[in-house]
């Protein structure tokens, strides 16, 4: 129980000279704040006409600035735009034409798959038409397939 009082107690005064040092120090802020105020009093007045002097200028100058950008986007935008718009004509134009390319190109192997297909039905070892010329070579068989079947129903 002692040692549960002297923590206790210990934990007060600690608890009061934070509290004291923390008053001292903002009573000691508080007066370096009203000295500041006397001491800039008398040029206040003049640190205000200041200031409304450069935020004038300021003003003034940002119109300026903003001004002549625009003047200066305003000569320069349109050619900007003429040019985007001819790229862009132009890659679709590519675009088109790589378009009709690949389209013929996929029909080109199209036919070409399809005269494979026929030719290797037509081919001799595969049952095909002979001409007169062209008889089967003695020893080689056809190649059969396997024919797949549905399976069977299951036995209910």
């Amino acid at each position: 129980m002692e040692f549960g009082m002297n923590v206790a107690e210990d934990f007060k005064k600690m608890t009061d000279q934070f509290r004291g040092d923390f008053q001292n120090r903002i009573a000691m802020l508080r007066g370096i704040f009203r000295d500041t105020r006397q001491l800039l009093a008398p040029v206040r007045p003049q640190l205000r006409q200041h200031t409304r002097q450069l935020l004038t200028g300021f003003r003034t100058s940002h119109k300026r600035m903003a001004t002549e950008l625009h003047q200066f986007l305003k000569g320069v935008m349109p050619p900007i735009r003429n040019e985007n718009k001819r790229m862009m004509q132009e890659f679709h134009t590519q675009d088109n034409h790589r378009k009709a390319q690949c389209k013929q190109m996929h029909g080109a192997a199209q036919a070409f798959f399809k005269a494979m297909a026929h030719a290797r039905q037509m081919h001799p070892l595969r049952g095909g038409q002979q001409t007169e010329g062209t008889a089967k070579p003695a020893g080689l068989k056809m190649r059969r397939t396997r024919k797949h079947h549905a399976p069977a129903a299951p036995a209910s």
